[in-house]
């Protein structure tokens, strides 16, 4: 039986049962009462079930039963229970709000909804009632209309906290993220100590890119002793997204043990807490979160992604790590429900392609499938799209219909959807979400598939033994590097990905004018910018005097990371003057338009450039980058030798700032560059996707070939 959501049980654990007196239903009546007052629901049942042998019927016995039912877990008797009552007593207000209530934990919104208009109809003004209604339109996903009921439940009583609870919820879903704060200080002002709301405030607060005020509420869920994994696990993401300039702070590390642990002192070296700052305690939260539920996936997630961002360790290391965690979340191996499909035999030589993603909408990854999906051979490869994340953009729309069949399995688990995949018969099942934060790999680890692949929107390996190959290219991922990947690595003869510009990309500025100064830059997320990057590009600065650095992070959510970013290179010695931020813009079309501000972009590390290094070659800038030792920090070395470009790549970082110095000087060729360098990617594999299509076809065929062969 699923146990209770925390809305539905919050329901029941306010709801004392009144003392009905003896006079009423009797002294056992009162007992069972006070038991279940007393938090021992199943003392309370065994009395209610013994009384209602003498007593069958008895509205008092049936509603604490229900009750008692509820909170043991067992929602489906007591459903049963609260329906018997309301078939009896039409009218009884309480057995149809806890029946409303306990119809939408079961999964049954429509169900609910008509009790909860019964009720409305016996009491027009009833709070409770809608609630329940709010609670069981959201599960409908009609959310302006739960969000009215909401309203109308607090217009009655504006005290009433699951109204409250339940819309700041829904602003949540649809991302309203300062009406949703607002809610939840609502909540919280009526129940200070609610631990509960405080962590779902830091939650919402998180998502609204509120990182110190998020820290704020998660610690005091903390301190009011919610030890949850989700309350150490979003720590971990503020501080995580804070980036590492933010200086270490040891405070938040004695935070991490309010039972008096003492402190892994070890992971505290003073160099690593100058490159890595706070990072190093987002690390200790997420494990902590595993340690409280080492299921907890989202956690899983953040500790992987956060060593691919920060190169904590070693390629090997990060496999090794990989392994540990998918062991103790997933263990493929040995997954309960693990399928065993086997590849289908067709006369026609067809192969069935499934592509099970997060990032079906406006998402980088999604731009760069849809030009390969809307080439692929359709006589040869049917296509299935399973979607994890539910978007309703126009370039989702748009993806939908590039495939033969689209599912949404957003809310499946993963044996249901694992179970959906193999019946539709996929013979190559291939993963675009990796470790990223809203990836189904659980679905994976089931085997629904007989071929397994991940392909396009991950740094590092699965670490399941489920996932067979990870298609790749050979400067992305060279052969040195085989050993660091769980999965075979299959790599194209060209480079793994390509890219089609939108048609309204400006024409590039063609002229420079060679007396004012010269401008690097970078338009990447701006929590690629490390220290190792800042000290490095501090030192390109020094070497070109006068030069100037151009700064822009398209979303404008890492406002305080690009002030850290600031003060850094004003302590490696560069005049604030020097550093121009710019905002990011609605329109791509001005975004792409302020490339025409820089002459020269300087790569990120330890995780390089991806899309901004292909919009940049369009723009006919040149980029700097020094090739890295995993596959995150290698993706703008295979573009540019995809481009034949490779003279822009340095082997270490004297040759680093050497290159950037030689194209800083070369005013000439800097402006003959603007004119060439879209002619020259428009007539390399780097905008071919046609030719990418293939290649990838060719891949699947091989793999088909390799699993017959044994």
């Amino acid at each position: 039986m699923r146990a209770m959501t925390k809305s539905q049980r919050q329901a029941t654990e306010t709801a004392d049962l009144p003392d009905e007196g003896a006079g009423r239903v009797g002294v056992d009546l009162v007992s069972a009462a006070n038991l279940f007052n007393a938090g021992d629901a199943a003392g309370a049942r065994r009395i209610c079930l013994a009384l209602l042998e003498r007593r069958p019927g008895d509205e008092g016995v049936l509603l604490t039963l229900a009750m008692a039912e509820a909170r043991c877990g067992e929602l489906a008797r007591a459903i049963a229970v609260l329906e018997e009552l309301v078939r009896v007593n039409p009218k009884h207000l309480g057995a149809l709000g806890f029946l409303a209530t306990f119809l939408c934990e079961a999964a049954r919104p429509m169900d609910a909804v008509a009790v909860v208009r019964h009720t409305l109809a016996l009491k027009p003004d009833h709070a409770p009632a809608y609630a329940t209604m709010a609670q069981a339109l959201r599960l409908l996903d009609r959310r302006s209309e739960a969000l009215k009921c909401c309203d109308a439940a607090l217009t009655l009583d504006p005290s009433h906290l699951l109204a409250l609870a339940i819309k700041a919820r829904v602003l949540m879903e649809t991302e309203e993220f300062a009406a949703a704060v607002d809610a939840y200080t609502q909540a919280i002002a009526l129940q200070p100590n609610n631990a509960d709301f405080h962590h779902e405030l830091g939650w919402c607060l998180l998502s609204d890119a509120r990182y110190h005020d998020s820290l704020t509420a998660s610690f005091r869920a903390l301190a009011l002793g919610l030890r949850s994994a989700a309350t150490y696990n979003n720590i971990g993401e503020a501080l995580h997204r804070l980036g590492p300039l933010h200086p270490f702070d040891a405070s938040l590390a004695g935070a991490l043990m309010p039972d008096g642990e003492a402190l892994p002192d070890d992971r505290f070296d003073p160099e690593e807490r100058r490159r890595h700052g706070n990072l190093l305690i987002a690390e200790l939260y997420y494990a902590r979160a595993l340690d409280r539920d080492p299921g907890f996936v989202r956690s899983l997630t953040n500790i992987l992604f956060l060593n691919e961002w920060c190169d904590f360790a070693t390629p090997l290391a990060r496999r090794q790590l990989a392994e540990t965690l998918v062991d103790r979340s997933w263990a493929p191996d040995r997954s309960p429900g693990r399928l065993e499909p086997q590849a289908a035999t067709r006369p026609d030589g067809r192969i069935k392609l499934g592509l099970m993603s997060s990032e079906f909408g406006y998402h980088a990854v999604a731009y760069f499938l849809d030009p390969l999906l809307r080439q692929l051979d359709r006589q040869s490869f049917e296509l299935t799209l399973y979607s994890t994340k539910r978007r309703n953009d126009d370039q989702a729309l748009a993806i939908q219909e590039t495939g033969h069949a689209f599912r949404d399995i957003a809310d499946l688990d993963d044996a249901a959807a694992a179970r959906v995949i193999a019946d539709d018969g996929v013979d190559i099942l291939i993963d675009t979400s990796g470790h990223t934060g809203d990836d189904r790999l659980g679905i994976f680890a089931k085997r629904p598939a007989p071929i397994q692949c991940h392909y396009l929107g991950y740094w590092g390996t699965t670490g399941l033994t489920t996932v067979d190959y990870l298609i790749a290219d050979e400067v992305l991922v060279p052969p040195a590097l085989d050993a660091c990947f769980v999965e075979q690595v299959w790599r194209l003869p060209r480079p793994w990905i390509s890219y089609r510009p939108l048609k309204e990309a400006p024409t590039p500025r063609s002229e420079i004018d060679a007396d004012r100064p010269v401008v690097f830059g970078s338009f990447n997320n701006a929590m690629k910018l490390t220290p190792d990057t800042l000290t490095l590009w501090a030192r390109v600065l020094h070497a070109v005097p006068g030069s100037e650095l151009l700064v822009k992070d398209q979303r404008n959510i890492f406002g305080d990371h690009l002030d850290a970013a600031v003060a850094w290179l004003v302590r490696e010695g560069i005049e604030r003057e020097r550093i121009r931020l710019l905002q990011g813009t609605k329109a791509w079309v001005d975004h792409m338009a302020q490339y025409d501000l820089m002459d020269v972009a300087l790569d990120t590390m330890p995780l390089t450039s991806g899309t901004t290094a292909f919009d940049t070659l369009w723009m006919g800038v040149p980029i700097v980058a020094m090739p890295g030792r995993y596959l995150g920090g290698r993706i703008t070395a295979t573009i540019l030798n995809g481009l034949g470009r490779t003279e822009w790549l340095a082997s270490d970082e004297d040759g680093f700032v050497e290159i950037a110095v030689d194209l800083a000087r070369d005013v000439e060729g800097r402006r003959a560059l603007r004119a060439s360098l879209r002619r020259e990617m428009v007539d390399s594999k780097l905008c071919d996707t046609a030719d990418m299509a293939r290649a990838l076809e060719a891949a699947f065929r091989g793999m088909v070939a390799a699993r017959a062969a044994g």
